[in-house]
């Protein structure tokens, strides 16, 4: 049996009749068809040919070069098969002064690359590109604040993610710890925190910090107050009329802020009457 080349099947497709079932009509190959008419005749004529070949004879050397160049007209529209898909970000319940990060994931089928935009009350972010944003030093004007996000892929799609909420709590905790032999402060300049709090307060929020004194603590001893760093700095300490004086002064450091928080540290072994608060002001 004589083996045709490439060019001959083609060719072969291209006739009116190739038998009584290969007659090419016009209103068949483009019925509903939303390609270019050319390309549709293109994709038409070589999909028969390779009908034709197999049928004559599986195994024409031909027969995977014209099935490779069929799939090779098609390619371009595979992309159109991808699928692009991003996670939800979760709901944030913060206090005041607080960051807030909201994530998401995006996933596209075929590995396209995409980028992301995030949008706070439906009005994009300006910067706010990557798969985390995070609002720093929430305020309580910041809660009911909705953000998504959505990611684009050329040629694959847009997808937006759901809805998240942010609610930021008027209520703000302080922290407080004293030691009898650790010195707080060349601890706190290396940027760490390992300390373990004896009591908490609140505050309110931009107000005096009124920190009460646990009864059991010692005299001459070290001590350290921890508030959220969207406090404003205070100045001033006090603990009795005759117990006073400023930051930094003999009694207390100069203030240290990293994560989040301020740290007001005292300068040495000192003592407080603990039937009074100490006050930061």
């Amino acid at each position: 049996m004589t083996e045709y080349s490439f060019s001959d099947i083609i060719n072969f497709a291209k006739q009116s009749q190739v038998n009584s079932q290969f007659k090419i009509s016009k209103e068949f190959m483009f019925n509903g068809s939303s390609i270019n008419p050319e390309y549709s005749r293109t994709l038409y004529l070589v999909r028969k040919a390779v009908e034709f070949m197999n049928n004559a004879n599986p195994i024409y050397a031909t027969l995977r070069q014209t099935a490779e160049y069929l799939f090779a007209l098609t390619r371009p529209f595979l992309v159109n098969t991808a699928t692009i898909s991003i996670t939800n970000p979760a709901n944030r319940t913060i206090n005041v002064g607080q960051s807030a990060s909201f994530t998401v994931s995006v996933f596209v089928s075929n590995a396209s690359p995409y980028t992301v935009q995030w949008y706070r009350n439906n009005v994009a972010i300006p910067g706010a590109t990557g798969l985390t944003y995070t609002l720093t030093n929430a305020q309580v004007s910041d809660s009911g604040a909705t953000f998504y996000a959505t990611a684009i892929s050329p040629g694959v799609g847009t997808v937006s993610s759901t809805t998240a909420v942010l609610v930021v709590n008027a209520v703000i905790t302080g922290f407080f710890a004293w030691s009898a032999d650790t010195d707080f402060y060349p601890i706190l300049l290396t940027i760490t925190d390992p300390f373990n709090y004896q009591t908490n307060f609140s505050i309110s929020h931009n107000q005096p910090v009124q920190v009460p004194l646990p009864s059991n603590m010692l005299a001459n001893v070290y001590m350290l107050v921890k508030v959220p760093i969207g406090e404003s700095v205070k100045t001033i300490w006090g603990n009795t009329p005759l117990n006073f004086g400023t930051i930094p002064d003999s009694a207390f450091e100069t203030i240290v802020q990293f994560g989040g928080y301020t740290y007001y540290a005292s300068r040495g072994q000192i003592s407080m009457d603990v039937t009074q608060p100490l006050t930061l002001s």
